[in-house]
């Protein structure tokens, strides 16, 4: 039996009305839902031949079959902990040496000759046991969590992990220019290979086998992949020559009918995921077989970096004191890496941070692997915020100093060792004027979404009563017109200059209102108009600025002499 916690009522209430319902059976059920946490977790209870229903965690060998007996008619086990890796000895990790539930499902999906089709050949039924295994394994939403975490970067498709992405992104823009072609690469069921294999497993549709799907769709895009990284088949495309190698419309039925099938039927689709909840299984099947999420070429380091002697320590909960000393290697840190590569090597000295991986394909353990494969890679330094102090200073001064040997280098300046980096940053003349705060805003302007811009630019004004207003307030305002359009619903609307400025500077008093602060605290500032601000929260307002005035001054021109003398009265 499965309940879930809106059952659990019906369930009893049920009972009640029943005179043939054994009481005792009754009884036991609400004893199992008093002293178990039913709302937490899934309430599986079966029925053991000698001591009656006891309550199954979803791990158990048999609930798989007990859940999917048309699959699995005979009660084949299912995945249970700690099955074995073959080949692994004892004395090795547990984590690699057994079989993961993703590892479970992902050898349960292929089709091997000698064995039974039973599961490949379950048709919809498969596709709700692929969807099922996919959340067993962990990937279901926060809210559904007992427990509340804070999911890390490298949390498949959590904040962080898209954040982390987004912000490696925009590096690789930042080292070789904006990108000129967006390219979509969609599947197409019913391609050959797809089709062919599909019929040799002897499979209904390929609807029912997304497992196929996905298999022959990562094939397909590493292929485009190589075409367009190694082969070359788009060429060296100027920025003029963009409009003959892009179409972004579609075409016309009556013209090029074919053109317009293959369109409309491969390269428009609808809702999915939760607007769509009939299709999860595409994505369900990808995730099982471990097909990245997300790729990125030429490869991003993230260059992490620390003050003196304030490495980051890993550790678990049941690990003691000497065990994590004895784990720690004060010199692997990517950083101090860095540091030690200079004090060896002469080559790179003339290098910063962030140059260096550019230039000598990575650091650390991955330093081998990059420059064995010629990977190209960019560094990233990870974010620090202002308020963070030397932290802050130390990221400041790496983006200047080439080829320090030790901390106390980075403090150095025309021989001097200065205490802090803070005085270091200022006695290169980087304190005596705004340039600190260029610096700052110009590497966010580049590596940051305005949302974060317009934070940074708040909290420096706050904490260190900048005026830079006038030179970034175009960049803080670069999402103004697009947030319009979306309210809006109007594709077509256009903001000028200094109403553009007014709404960027009402995003600014109200991101001011966290610290109880107003634009009007701060000199530098225009003043805020509210009457020109108010306008675009007037649907019908906007709709009536929209009016093209000089066209409109034409028409009227153009027609005001057609007018008879009745109409002239009017007009």
């Amino acid at each position: 039996m499965y309940d879930s916690h809106e059952a659990i009522d019906h369930r009893l209430n049920f009972s009640k009305d029943r005179d043939d319902v054994d009481a005792r059976i009754v009884a036991t059920l609400q004893e199992m839902i008093d002293h178990n946490d039913l709302l937490n977790d899934r309430d599986i209870i079966a029925e053991d031949k000698r001591f009656g229903l006891k309550h199954i965690s979803d791990l158990h060998p048999c609930f798989i079959s007990l859940q999917y007996p048309l699959l699995f008619p005979f009660g084949e086990d299912g995945f249970r902990t700690n099955i074995k890796h073959r080949n692994i000895s004892s004395s090795e990790d547990r984590r690699k040496s057994t079989v993961s539930q993703r590892e479970y499902y992902s050898f349960r999906l292929q089709y091997r000759i000698g064995e039974g089709r039973t599961l490949i050949l379950g048709g919809r039924l498969l596709l709700q046991f692929i969807v099922d295994a996919c959340f067993r394994r962990g990937d279901i939403d926060a809210i559904y969590v007992g427990k509340r975490v804070i999911l890390p970067s490298n949390f498949t498709k959590g904040y962080r992990y898209m954040q982390q992405n987004f912000q490696d992104s925009l590096a690789v823009c930042k080292e070789y220019g904006h990108p000129n072609l967006f390219i979509t690469f969609t599947c197409n069921p019913k391609w050959v290979e797809i089709q062919g294999a599909v019929n040799l497993a002897s499979s209904q549709a390929a609807s029912v086998r997304p497992d196929i799907v996905a298999r022959v769709f990562k094939m397909k895009l590493d292929v485009m992949i190589d075409d367009f990284t190694k082969n070359n088949v788009l060429g060296q495309v100027l920025k003029e020559d963009i409009d003959t190698v892009i179409c972004a419309e579609l075409p016309d039925k009556n013209v090029d009918h074919f053109a317009y099938k293959a369109v409309s039927q491969f390269m428009m689709h609808g809702p999915c995921r939760e607007a769509n909840p009939k299709c999860p299984t595409a994505e369900a099947s990808w995730r099982i077989l471990e097909f990245p999420i997300h790729h990125r070429e030429p490869f991003v380091q993230r260059l992490y970096f620390h003050l003196e002697s304030e490495q980051e320590v890993r550790f678990r909960d049941n690990e003691t004191l000497l065990e994590i000393v004895c784990q720690v290697d004060p010199d692997g840190i990517m950083f101090i890496q860095w540091l030690m590569n200079n004090r060896c090597e002469e080559l790179g000295r003339d290098l910063t941070f962030v140059k260096y991986p550019l230039n000598f394909g990575g650091m650390h353990q991955l330093s081998l692997d990059f420059l064995r494969k010629k990977i190209d890679v960019i560094g990233r330094m990870v974010y620090a915020h202002p308020a963070a102090g030397e932290r802050y200073y130390l990221r400041l001064l790496l983006n200047f100093v080439v080829g320090p040997k030790s901390f106390e280098e980075i403090r150095t300046v025309d021989g001097v060792v200065y205490p802090t980096y803070k005085e270091a940053y200022f006695h290169r003349g980087l304190l005596e004027s705004d340039k600190e705060w260029h610096v700052a805003l110009g590497d966010a302007s580049l590596c940051a979404n305005v949302a974060q811009l317009r934070d940074s630019f708040v909290t420096l004004l706050v904490f260190c009563e900048i005026r830079l207003w006038g030179k970034y307030w175009t960049a803080l305002a670069d999402d103004i017109e697009y947030k319009r359009r979306k309210i809006y619903n109007n594709p077509t609307l256009t903001i000028n200059t200094g109403d553009k400025q007014m709404l960027a500077l009402e995003e600014h008093n109200n991101l001011l209102k966290q610290y109880g602060k107003k634009n009007s605290d701060y000199q530098g500032l225009p003043e805020l108009n509210t009457a020109t601000t108010s306008k675009y929260r007037n649907e019908l307002l906007v709709e009536e600025m929209m009016y093209d005035r000089e066209r409109l001054r034409l028409k009227v021109t153009t027609n005001l002499d057609r007018l008879n003398q009745m109409q002239h009265t009017v007009f």
